[in-house]
C-alpha cells in the first residue's frame, strides 16, 4: 500500500505506480525477511537464497492479486489519496493480497519452507 500511495501521489501512471507498488512490497518484504536470518548469524547469501523462496513468491503472487483488484475496480486508479473510495480500494486490494498469497505460504509450509520473521 506504501507504494501505491507513494505513487498515486506521485502522480505516476497507473504501470509506474503499480511498479512502484510491487518494488516496494519485494524491498520491505526481503529486508523484513533476512533480518531475523543474519541475527542468527546466517550469511548474506544464504539468508538471501532463502528469502527469495518464499518472500519473493509469496509477495509476487499478493501484488498480482492487488494490482488485478486495482485495475478493475473503475475509477480505483483515478482516485486521490484524500478520496474516501481510494483507501475502500485499497483495504479491498489488501484483503485479496492476503486471500491469494494464503494458499502460496500453505503449500511452503507444509513443504517445510518457513519464514522466520
Amino acid at each position: 500500500m506504501l507504494g501505491d500511495t507513494a505513487g498515486t501521489l506521485l502522480h505516476l501512471s497507473n504501470a509506474g505506480t503499480i511498479a512502484l507498488a510491487l518494488l516496494a512490497g519485494v524491498v520491505g518484504g526481503f529486508v523484513l525477511g533476512v533480518r531475523p536470518y543474519r541475527k542468527r548469524g546466517i550469511a548474506w547469501p544464504d539468508a538471501l537464497r532463502q528469502v527469495a523462496i518464499t518472500v519473493g513468491l509469496s509477495i509476487g503472487i499478493m501484488e498480482a492479486a492487488e494490482a488485478t483488484i486495482e485495475i478493475s475496480t473503475p475509477g480505483l486508479m483515478a482516485a486521490t489519496v484524500f478520496q474516501l473510495f481510494y483507501w475502500f480500494g485499497m483495504i479491498l486490494a489488501l484483503v485479496a493480497g492476503f486471500i491469494a498469497a494464503w494458499p502460496v505460504n500453505y503449500v511452503l509450509s507444509r513443504r517445510g519452507v518457513r519464514h522466520v520473521h
